[in-house]
Formats: C-alpha cells, structure tokens, sequence
C-alpha cells in the first residue's frame, strides 16, 4: 500500500465553549493517551468563562497542539474549520467536556495501519459526573458484527435503528474523504451534526465498526442539546430535514437500494419533534414550511406496508392536526387511515404475546422507561386491567418502586417467572445477553423482533 508522508497520522479537533468545569479532564485524558495524537487543534468559539485561560495553561507543555481563539460562531462553523485546517490523514472530533479512554489513538492507529477507511465507527459510554456507567445506550455497539467490512449504505441498514447514533465523535474519518464528497456541518443551527453524519454514512465506500467503548460522553445539565425546546430548535430542525430530503430524493442509488430504511428517517427528523411539541407546530412560523415538506414527499405511498411505517402513529396524529388545511388529496388520507387501522391491528397481536390476561402468570418486565410505561398503558386501554402477576427488572437500579411494585436488578432474576419480557427497542440485544448471562433457561420474549418496529416508543 502506497502511504503519503501523513498517512496514518490522526489530528483531534476540540470546539470549546464555557466548559471551564471539564476543558481539564477532558485535555487530560488527550494527553495521557498511550500514543499521542499527531495534531491537536482546540479552537475556543468566544468563551465567556475561563475556558481559554485553562486550555492555554493546559497547551503550553505539549508540542504539536493549535490553539484558536474566535468569535462565537458555533458548534457547526467551528468544526468546518477544524476540517479545513487539519494536517493529517484522519480526523477525530472530540467535544470539550467529553473524554475519551486512554489507549484510544492505540487502537484506532492499529485499525488503520493496514486498511484505508473512509470512516472507522467505535463504541462509546455514559460518563456521569466522574464515574463511567454501564447503563445502556445508543452509544454501546453490542450485538453488532464488527470483525466484517461494510459500505457506509449497508451500514446504515443495519444500524439503524438499534444502534443509529448521529454523534460524529464516535468515529474516524479520512479527510480527504470528507473534502472530496464536500460532506460538512451546517452552520449556526442546532442538530447540525444529523445531516452531517447521515451523509458520511450514505457516501462512505468502506468502513468498520469497532465494539471499543473508546468514548465517554458525558451527560450533564447545562449542555446544547440537554436544553429546552425552543422555536428556534424547531425551525432548525425543519432546516436539518429539508437537507436530509435533498439527499436521499437526489441520490436515485440511495433511493432504490432494497430495504432501506430512508424515508423513515426522513420522518424522523420533521415529524416526531413536531408532534411532541404540537405548540411549535401550531403557533410559529415553522408550520408553512413544514406544510410544504410534507407535500414534497410524492413518493410517501411507499410507506403503505405497515412493517415499514415505524412511526405511523405519530403520522397519524400529525395529520390529525392539520386536517382543517386541506393539503393532502382524499386519497392520501384514505391511504393513512387504512395504515392506522394495520397499525392498531399490529399492536393488538403484539400486546396478546405479554399474557396479562392469565391470573396464572407470573411475567418479568426488563426495563421501566418510556416503552414500558407506553406498553402497559396500551394493553389497559385496549383489554383492561392486567390479571398477571408482573415482576420488573432494571440493569441498574434507579428506582425502587415502579407501579407502585418493587423494582428488582436483573442480577436477581427469579426462576419462578413464566416469561421475561425485553421492553426496549433500541437496547433490546444487549439486554437479552444481559438476561441470558444472568439464567440460561428463561423464556425470553422478544417483543420486536419479528418486525423492525418501535412500536412502543411512538403511541
């Protein structure tokens, strides 16, 4: 294999901004690493705090290290730069109060020793306060093949979407690549790494995904996204999709590969925040265009099987909303009544597989989130009251009681249950390994498997 001079070499880019409470830990756990990285470039996006003043303390005793100090921009603008900028092959973004495992530029420098990727996926875990969890999340790659080679299409098939994750820390990626297909951030919105990391995705030749948890994100109040919902996110958000439109509808190779899973990504990002948040649909200017995407979308009929419609009741509901504008033809409506009815019809089967009808059974539930909340609330609202007796169970325990029934670790799951529900689609596989290290014998119903469906997460 024919290397430039800079082949195999790996620059981090660090946007900052008024994290003075982490820019150390984080600078720390990059300057600690088993093998440095060849280039480091931390570009301060107008801090207010002391940020800058620590980084700068933090620099001074490593080579190799730039520092740039800039107007506020934001995250998008920022990371363009760091793009544009960067001096070696592969590039790493790493957000300033997020750290990553010490032997991280190690590994990822064996990975690409041999091989040329255009991106290399890894694995990453929650980092709350100063201790790292072993909770589940979209971060964790568990269950996934990782010793085989994909485009970045087929990987996008087979992650999303158990294992779809739109952070572009978590990955490597070639510059060249990245310049060549012209993929970069939108700049000054929120989500503007979404459309960024759906291209990569769509316009990757060759890449791998490594199971390392090399990244520790941290989860803290205060951040971008752990903010409220404003009507500017709304409007940036209908920005976000309008660009992930574009993509798929002008990429006909994108368009016809079989299976895909495109236009319910494109869903995704304008339907379901605008219907939990039904106010920014109704009172701002958001509503129009919104409107008008929709009425773009001719070829939706092609979500008319409902194995395909992952998120056909929020659809439904959203067109309930906007009945009254009299935008969609007798035909489309006709179209989506018939899918709720399959819709309903799905969910009532998939509810009778749970046995809450028979006194006689004892039935563990595996999780006490969003999609068990949102599963027993619809078994009682379509049967009634749940005759079964039901046992819960988390990996960690956050709670005590849920139900007004006592919460259990998975470490002490019992023999004497008849089933063990899995209530998680996104975590679902690592949730069953958990299960299964735990009792071998146990009936584990897989309550997605069958369908690709998050059923659950969207009533």
């Amino acid at each position: 294999m024919n290397h430039e001079k800079n082949s195999n070499t790996i620059t981090l880019i660090v946007p900052m901004y008024n994290v003075e409470d982490y820019i150390e830990k984080c600078l720390k756990s990059v300057f600690h690493q088993t093998i440095p990285f060849d280039e480091v470039i931390v570009i301060d996006d107008g801090s207010t705090d002391r940020s800058l003043e620590i980084c700068k303390g933090v620099l001074q005793n490593y080579s190799n290290t730039v520092l740039i100090s800039q107007s506020n921009e934001g995250l998008g603008f920022t990371r363009n730069r760091g793009i544009q900028i960067a001096n070696c092959e592969y590039i790493f973004f790493l957000d300033s109060d997020d750290e990553l495992t010490l032997d991280t530029v190690e590994q990822l420098k064996e990975q690409i020793l041999t091989e040329e990727y255009d991106v290399v996926y890894f694995a990453g875990t929650i980092l709350r306060g100063n201790t790292v969890t072993n909770e589940h999340s979209i971060y964790r790659k568990h269950g996934l093949d990782t010793s085989s080679i994909y485009s970045g299409k087929d990987y996008f098939e087979k992650t999303y979407s158990h294992y779809f994750n739109v952070s572009p820390c978590m990955a490597l990626y070639k510059v060249d690549f990245l310049k060549k297909n012209k993929i970069y951030f939108q700049e000054r919105v929120f989500y503007e790494d979404n459309f960024f990391s759906i291209k990569t995705m769509l316009f990757a030749s060759k890449v791998i995904c490594l199971e390392n948890e090399f990244y520790l994100r941290r989860i803290r109040s205060g951040s971008i996204m752990q903010s409220p919902y404003t009507e500017k996110k709304m409007y940036d958000l209908y920005k976000v999709a309008e660009e992930i439109y574009a993509l798929v509808t002008q990429n006909i190779d994108i368009r016809q590969l079989p299976n895909s899973r495109y236009e319910d990504l494109i869903w995704k990002y304008y339907l379901n925040f605008m219907v939990v948040h039904e106010k920014y649909f109704r009172d701002s200017n958001i509503k129009n265009h919104c409107l008008d995407l929709i009425n773009k979308i001719g070829w939706f009929t092609g979500l008319a099987e409902p194995v395909e419609a992952s998120c056909i009741e929020k659809k439904y509901r959203l067109l309930k909303i906007i009945k009254d504008n009299n935008i969609f033809s007798n035909r489309l409506l006709e179209l989506l009544d018939h899918l709720h009815d399959e819709n309903e019809k799905n969910i009532r089967n998939k509810l009778k597989l749970l046995k809450f009808d028979d006194p006689e059974k004892t039935i563990g539930i595996y999780g006490t989130g969003v999609h068990t909340d949102n599963m027993l609330r619809a078994y009682e609202n379509r049967f009634g009251i749940i005759k079964a007796k039901l046992v819960f169970y988390t990996t960690e325990k956050k709670e005590a009681v849920y139900r007004n029934l006592p919460v259990y670790s998975i470490n002490e799951l019992s023999d004497d249950l008849d089933m063990l529900v899995i209530s998680s689609f996104r975590y679902m596989y690592s949730m069953i390994e958990t299960a299964r290290k735990v009792n071998q014998k146990i009936f584990i119903l897989e309550l997605y498997s069958k369908e690709n469906i998050d059923g659950f997460g969207w009533i």
